[in-house]
């Protein structure tokens, strides 16, 4: 069953992206986790205590999106619904010239100054007059009092009637302090393209991560080796520790060693586990090098078959061979 974290600054947003993901996708599949935040500070930490104990993240908008994913692991599978649309301002919009049948539009508009070209582009093709209309711009992360100042001084001039905010945080201060606001939300397409699209992304993952991985680990100059301990107990001792330290990795990848002759062994895992532990990896070929005094080559093959990645292995154990410099080397049959 897969993780997913659901993000966003309301609590009712997230609930209503949850209802829609279980209507769309199977309930057996996915659990899903509201990760509710009132300040962007707030935001920073749920990304940094969380994000990992998830398989994957929705944003019901971009404004945390744009925010968090400098915080989001490079492996982690987000999407992040679609910006605001043309349709969803109009949506609004309209839904307040029918309420007050206005000629003209006063009204004061919010909106990350990532999508004010989108914004302005929308409002320049409404056929309603709109010379008073204000639209505020703000950065990520905001400064929510000062939006929240910009659509007040304008409110208090009576300059307009109504506020369309994109930020819940402003909604909820300026409608403590009574003045008209809406919040524009992203629409229900949008919620339902990124649920799919989540989807589509972790199912993937899943039969990536089910490819085959072989770790090859091969002592350098096997026979220089040999002549090197020259006396047989030391050498059956130093084998047994490097088989002892290979077996721990075999374990951490969750493999199936294998035991060839002259210093060769291969281990048989999956490619999901070989990735995430390419830090262990990379640390045990260092350890073994410095605790057991013995050079070791390390070639890694990936490929959707059991021959194709045994045979990406061999070609990285080849490399390893001809250049001194790295002690591993990895062959991605998808590359």
């Amino acid at each position: 069953m897969f993780k997913i974290g659901v993000i966003s600054a309301s609590t009712e947003s997230a609930q209503h992206m949850i209802e829609l993901a279980e209507s769309i996708l199977k309930k057996d599949s996915y659990k899903y986790i509201p990760y509710i935040y009132n300040s962007f500070t707030a935001l920073k930490n749920i990304m940094i205590q969380h994000s990992n104990q998830v398989d994957g993240l929705l944003f019901t908008g971009p404004n945390p999106y744009y925010f968090a994913k400098k915080y989001i692991n490079n492996e982690q599978l987000t999407t992040v619904c679609s910006v605001i649309s043309g349709y969803e301002i109009y949506k609004y919009i309209l839904e307040y010239l029918y309420k007050n049948m206005n000629n003209s539009l006063r009204i004061s508009m919010d909106c990350p100054i990532q999508e004010i070209e989108i914004f302005k582009e929308s409002l320049n093709m409404l056929k309603i007059p709109h010379k008073d209309f204000f639209l505020q711009q703000y950065n990520i992360p905001c400064i929510f009092d000062d939006v929240i100042k910009k659509h007040r001084q304008l409110w208090q001039s009576h300059k307009i009637d109504i506020i369309f905010t994109t930020l819940h945080a402003v909604q909820m201060e300026l409608e403590k302090l009574n003045i008209p606001c809406k919040r524009i939300e992203v629409g229900i397409n949008s919620w339902r393209q990124a649920i799919q699209l989540l989807d589509e992304k972790l199912t993937g993952l899943h039969f990536r991560n089910s490819q085959l991985g072989i770790i090859c680990i091969k002592i350098k100059n096997y026979d220089e080796f040999i002549g090197h301990y020259g006396n047989y107990y030391k050498l059956q001792k130093l084998e047994l520790l490097l088989k002892n330290n290979i077996l721990s990795l075999c374990q951490t990848v969750n493999g199936y060693l294998i035991e060839k002759n002259d210093g060769y062994y291969e281990i048989f895992s999956s490619r999901g586990s070989i990735e995430n532990h390419s830090t262990e990896i990379s640390s045990f070929i260092t350890e073994i090098q410095l605790n057991c005094h013995v050079d070791i080559l390390c070639g890694i093959g990936l490929a959707p078959t059991v021959f194709g990645a045994q045979v990406n292995a061999h070609k990285a154990l080849a490399n390893g061979h001809e250049n001194t410099q790295n002690s591993i080397y990895i062959i991605d049959g998808e590359k």
